[in-house]
């Protein structure tokens, strides 16, 4: 990710298999490996939401993460708009969204 108004590259996910932004909600969902990653604000790159899964995003649809296993079975992760509404164009990140 690059943040134009600072011109510094930020590293978000190694090895990743699916990125996508989605500009709306100006969120990000990616899986590397067996995580699902989900940033809730774009300009707060500390702020990830994880969560262990079984396959590989196959789309996302109507803030639905659909994951589908090689036996194809389904599985579906909500993205959590409250959450993502919590920060507000302006505001700090602050320590409350760090990682764990």
């Amino acid at each position: 990710m690059l943040f134009l108004a600072a011109a510094k590259n930020v590293l978000l996910l190694e090895r990743c298999s699916y990125c996508q932004w989605m500009p709306s909600l100006d969120v990000i969902v990616a899986q590397s490996g067996g995580t699902l990653h989900v940033w809730y604000s774009a300009r707060c790159p500390g702020s990830v939401a994880t969560a262990a899964v079984q396959g590989a995003v196959d789309s996302i649809i109507n803030f639905q993460v659909i994951i589908k296993s090689a036996h194809d079975e389904t599985a579906v992760y909500r993205i959590d708009v409250c959450l993502q509404a919590f920060l507000k164009p302006g505001q700090s990140c602050g320590p409350w969204l760090r990682a764990s």
